[in-house]
């Protein structure tokens, strides 16, 4: 029987409009650097004699190129969305018929070494943070500037919003990275298992093809050579970017649709923030059609007309937080928030039990186990409720593990939703593009079982990395594995799975690429001494 659930083609469209005539665009714009080095960019600017504040969004992908767009949406089973803009939009960057309408200049900058820009490529590098900063200041000083300046750009381009904001460049006002990973160890190494999937095709379709031939390009680039720094060393704390030192109003997306890259950074950057006035938009949608949608552009603009244009109030009205609890796919509904996680959430455990394959309140007396083979097999254990109930927030999962035949094991997890006939019920996932996606996933290598136990919580390990502790023979061993948050609405009947497995859980973003151990049979213990459970956050 076919999943009623399930969404199969490609759907997706992109509406571009001309821009307006009444914009004066110079797209031959050089700026100067301090060893001598200029970088392009194009500035789009409102047809008046009136300084205007700046919007600023670097890219290595061209500075008047959405060609990337075209690349995703050519992925097989990809759901970009309904996007529409205008006909001068880079990738993931302000859309400049937008913007300059509502009386803001747009600079879209080459970073160096890429498009027209001198000098040797670095992806999100030292240099970049460096250019970064002189870009700001130079444009503050410019005629057609206020001086006041702000940024804005989704993924890489909100990356470097924060490299570049922990810095704090005078002129820099404020900023809204819209979904963005900051720990490079756990984009490539996420729970300690190697991920290269991702790096490549943005390098090599990215990257690569808008490359300037007459440049060089500094390989390996920094925070994207995961192979030879599988633990947490010296060479990721160097580019560990410091959230706590930003200091300057922030807006943040934080997605639970971009599990696989930006999700969990972007939710644990919102309570690192130092400074008061912080707010986060987050959603279950298609990355790029939410970030151009009305309801976002509308919360972007509010935001910078309080902190670019000094328009007192205009962003007072809006919450905190803003997110979307998914009863399916496309049924949600919008709630707020003062903080994240909701104050009004509440931690529920359940124990796992092997014997019925079930999720139970109560720890069972008797000690059982269940066993699956890495490559092939997989363990599960449900929850049926009893009433409505939100699930909201961090999760985690904990096991008692022995590896039957190895020192070693990956283990991927994941929380699944049932509908009252046994169906998966599908969320949107990897930024949106994957319509066929868990409630949540985790990831853990056994041994990267450590924890940080200055920062881990009841509902949200984190592992320290910085050390293997294999396994003995007839060892058995507690583990932690963090479930990225999720908003998801459970009716009564309706079922929640904890699956675990030693392979990807498909149907997974087709563009990541795990590097798992070969590990043979993993044993999950249940019951007695051995306290597997499931912690979620119920939402009242």
């Amino acid at each position: 029987m076919t999943n009623p659930h399930l969404l199969e083609g490609i759907q997706f469209d992109v509406v571009e409009r001309p821009l307006s005539a009444d914009i004066i665009v110079d797209h031959e714009v050089r700026i100067p650097l301090r060893d001598g080095v200029t970088l392009a960019a194009s500035l789009y600017r409102p047809a008046t004699s009136e300084p205007a504040p700046v919007i600023i969004a670097i890219s290595p992908y061209g500075k008047e190129n959405f060609r990337s767009i075209d690349l995703f949406s050519r992925v097989p089973g990809n759901h970009i969305g309904h996007i529409k803009i205008s006909d001068s939009v880079s990738f993931e960057a302000p859309d400049p018929g937008f913007w300059v309408p509502n009386g803001y200049a747009v600079l879209q900058v080459d970073v160096r070494g890429q498009g027209a820009s001198e000098g040797d490529t670095e992806p999100l590098g030292p240099t970049e943070q460096a250019d970064y900063c002189e870009i700001i200041e130079w444009a503050a000083k410019q005629p057609w500037s206020s001086g006041s300046v702000g940024l804005l750009g989704v993924s890489y381009l909100a990356v470097t919003q924060w490299s570049v904001a922990q810095h704090r460049p005078p002129a820099l006002k404020a900023i809204v990275p819209w979904e963005a990973f900051t720990d490079s160890y756990l984009r490539h190494y996420p729970g300690g298992i190697p991920e290269v999937g991702m790096w490549k095709f943005v390098l090599n379709d990215s990257i690569l093809p808008n490359h300037n031939p007459a440049c060089g390009f500094k390989m390996p680039p920094p925070g994207f050579s995961p192979e030879n720094h599988p633990l947490r060393d010296e060479y990721w704390d160097a580019q560990r970017i410091r959230i706590e030192d930003v200091d300057v109003p922030v807006l943040l997306c934080a997605s639970f649709s971009d599990q696989g890259l930006h999700s969990r950074d972007s939710f644990e950057n919102f309570g690192l923030i130092s400074h008061e006035q912080k707010w986060m938009f987050s959603h279950r949608r298609p990355k790029w059609d939410v970030f151009y949608s009305d309801e976002a552009l509308n919360w972007q603009l509010s935001f910078f007309d309080q902190f670019l244009k000094g328009r007192a109030g205009a962003f007072e009205s809006f919450p905190r937080v803003r997110f979307d609890v998914h009863e399916t796919r496309d049924a949600y509904v919008v709630r707020t928030s003062q903080a994240w996680p909701p104050p009004n959430s509440a931690p529920a455990v359940f124990y796992l039990n092997t014997k019925n394959e079930g999720l139970d309140e109560d720890l069972s007396d008797a000690e059982s186990y269940v066993q699956y083979d890495a490559a092939s097999g997989s363990a599960h254990f449900d929850l049926k409720f009893t009433a409505d109930t939100i699930v909201a927030g961090h999760s985690k999962l904990k096991l008692w593990v022995e590896i039957l035949d190895g020192d070693d094991a990956d283990l991927f997890a994941g929380i699944q939703k049932l509908d009252r006939e046994g169906n998966q019920v599908y969320f949107y996932g990897f930024g949106g593009t994957n319509p066929n996606d868990l409630v949540s996933r985790g990831w853990l290598r056994v041994s990267h079982r450590e924890l940080d136990s200055t920062v881990s919580r009841l509902d949200r390990p984190v592992h320290s990395h910085r050390r293997e502790q294999k396994l003995g023979p007839n060892e058995i061993v507690p583990v932690e594995i963090e479930l990225l948050p999720s908003a998801t609405q459970f009716r009564e009947g309706e079922v929640l799975r904890v699956l675990v497995q030693g392979r990807a859980i498909s149907p997974d973003a087709v563009l990541l690429e795990f590097k798992p151990i070969d590990a043979g049979t993993v044993r999950i213990w249940t019951g007695g001494k051995y306290d597997s459970q499931v912690v979620v956050k119920t939402l009242d």
